[in-house]
């Protein structure tokens, strides 16, 4: 075979063949205009393996994913080789270029690749002036030392060697495996994998000018940006006498082709990506799941970054989410992720995505901090569903890689009584019977959360509670309790209340820098298991509460003589806010060694 002498800088397109009656490939340009939970999934997403080829002739059939820079102008899309990958080092997402992106020589003078100039340009040059460094990062540096099961045959050829009677067939493996051994990040397919039915590459040689040539789809690859037909480079040397210096590409028809190792040829790129660095995948063209999709990547950027704002908390009134964030610079999209379950970076199950949908923020303007909001999904589970934020650098194109900060968890404050504030719902409440309490208290049963129950809390207050109770049931006839510990009630409490109508309960607390006063009696009413804890809104609404006084902030020489119960959702800066006094105030007087560990029921003194 004629070798091709390199004669200057070799970029010219002298690898292409023009073969105008095969099948274009599709292209397609559906513009994604807002990232959701509909267009987009956790990790991988709906991204779908190869389909085998029934027939050789078969094209190849799979979905596709745009990533890297422009080459000559052009969006770089890759093939899905495997979405799941474990035989190159890791869990990872394996990609074959779908086109061939420029012409090159293997090497001057050698056909092994390890030692070959492709090898070093791929991973010096081309990799850094194709890829971002967040893209760069992403991408694995791969070792695969043998074939894997699933990689298809070797090319075996038949040589006459002398026998006792005569030259006997000896059959013996032409092209050499060639192992990825020194943590290449790019590099060029083997035979074999060229070969892999599961890669939706077909099993069968099809070598040039043999007996079994024919087209092979499934191996035709473009030149970028064309419709021309590009022959493009293996890494595997060939075995045969007199070629030492051989390896193999892949034809115009997707035949194989031993070539001399300093014949100009395309090159196609293939790498790995590590499944914990892909957040999210968004399909850009047809339909999710089906042949022939095509998907950006949003992948993690390590100089992202969010998190609540120090000394702020989330908020919450029913359904709609406050929160205060603070981002890192380059961050021009916050977005909130609900899951049914905890979402670790490339896990193979992932849960399942209940909203992925960017943050509402003033002026739409995301800046350095500030105060967005979302809306809670109907089918949001109190108990089992995660919330995330999460800092995104979009970059504006539906074929170009997206960026964003590791998922920061958020705590979302459960429904309880104290978000019961209408001034409607709290008239309606203190005036109504039984069966209207019932009824309106129906109202909001689906949006309180059933909390675990806190009956073993051990704290003296409740305990004393309990005593008189136990005190006035034994006593019998009408009783009158006062009471003036804390600020909530627990269930079981309001309950034995409502078991023995003939007590009364005279319950008298601090909020707010306000003193109230309701009386409690389970005469008119009823106490709903779902509400775990009465807190002091909930009780003014319901037993018709009284404000009895009024006072300044709580001030130095008075603190620790009031009383504050613990509801679901609280958190000690949130009470610190309410009460009008300082975190730092709330954890000496309480003597709290860890300010973001307290539970429902604890009694909080300032």
């Amino acid at each position: 075979m004629n070798k091709l002498k390199r004669t200057g800088k070799i970029m010219v397109s002298v690898f292409l063949i023009a073969i105008m009656s095969l099948p274009s490939i599709p292209s397609y340009a559906v513009a994604v205009t807002d990232k959701n939970e509909t267009n987009t999934g956790l990790g991988t997403g709906s991204i779908i393996d190869p389909i085998a080829p029934a027939v050789d002739s078969d094209p190849w059939r799979g979905n596709y994913v745009y990533y890297g820079n422009k080459i000559d102008g052009n969006y770089v899309r890759y093939r899905v080789l495997d979405k799941s990958a474990t035989e190159f080092g890791g869990n990872t997402l394996f990609l074959d270029c779908d086109y061939a992106v420029e012409g090159r020589l293997f090497d001057d003078d050698s056909s092994i690749w390890a030692d070959s100039d492709i090898r070093a340009y791929m991973n010096g040059d081309f990799l850094e002036e194709h890829f971002s460094s967040s893209e760069q990062a992403a991408i694995v540096a791969s070792t695969k030392t043998e074939p894997s099961a699933k990689d298809g045959d070797s090319v075996t050829r038949v040589d006459l060697v002398p026998g006792p009677s005569g030259p006997i067939e000896v059959e013996r493996d032409e092209s050499i495996w060639t192992s990825l051994e020194n943590g290449e990040k790019i590099f060029l397919l083997d035979l074999r994998e060229a070969k892999n039915i599961y890669y939706g590459y077909v099993n069968e040689n099809m070598l040039q000018g043999s007996s079994a040539e024919c087209p092979c789809w499934s191996r035709v690859k473009n030149q970028i940006g064309t419709d021309n037909i590009a022959v493009w480079m293996l890494r595997s040397r060939c075995d045969v006498p007199g070629q030492d210096e051989s390896y193999y590409f892949a034809d115009g028809r997707g035949c194989l082709i031993i070539e001399s190792e300093d014949a100009m040829r395309g090159v196609s790129p293939a790498f790995n990506l590590n499944l914990s660095t892909i957040l999210f995948s968004t399909i850009i063209s047809d339909n999710a799941g089906t042949v022939g999709a095509e998907y950006k990547l949003t992948i993690k950027d390590s100089d992202l970054s969010i998190q609540v704002t120090d000394g702020e908390i989330v908020s919450r009134e029913n359904s709609e989410i406050t929160v205060p964030y603070t981002v890192s610079a380059g961050t021009n999209r916050v977005s909130i992720l609900i899951t049914d379950g905890e979402y670790i970076l490339g896990t193979d199950n992932p849960p399942a995505m209940k909203c992925y949908c960017e943050l509402s923020i003033d002026n739409d303007s995301v800046g350095s901090s500030g105060t967005g909001t979302f809306t809670l999904p109907d089918s949001f589970d109190e108990k089992n569903d995660e919330v995330y934020i999460i800092a995104e650098k979009l970059s504006g194109n539906d074929k170009m890689t997206d960026y964003a900060s590791e998922p920061v968890e958020i705590v979302i404050p459960a429904i309880t009584s104290t978000d019961r504030t209408s001034n409607t719902l709290a008239a309606n409440l203190s005036t109504a019977s039984d069966t209207a309490i019932g009824a309106k208290k129906n109202e909001v049963e689906d949006i309180i959360p059933k909390e675990e129950k806190y009956i073993n809390i051990s704290d003296d207050y409740i305990d004393n509670l309990y005593s008189m109770l136990e005190d006035a049931i034994e006593a019998g006839g009408e009783q009158t309790i006062y009471w003036n510990q804390g600020t909530a009630l627990p269930y079981d409490i309001m309950k034995l209340l409502e078991e023995h109508p003939n007590i009364t309960l005279v319950f008298s607390y601090s909020y707010q820098g306000n003193d109230y006063k309701v009386s409690i009696s389970g005469k008119n009413f009823k106490a709903d298991p779902k509400i775990e804890w009465y807190g002091p809104v909930c009780l003014y609404s319901l037993f018709d509460g009284a404000s009895i006084s009024t006072s300044a902030s709580a001030n130095p020489t008075s603190l620790g003589n009031r009383t504050y119960t613990v509801i679901s959702g609280d958190t000690l800066s949130k009470i610190a806010a309410d009460l009008h006094v300082s975190v730092g105030e709330l954890t000496r007087i309480n003597n709290i060694t860890n300010p973001n560990y307290i539970r429902i029921g604890q009694i909080i003194r300032y």
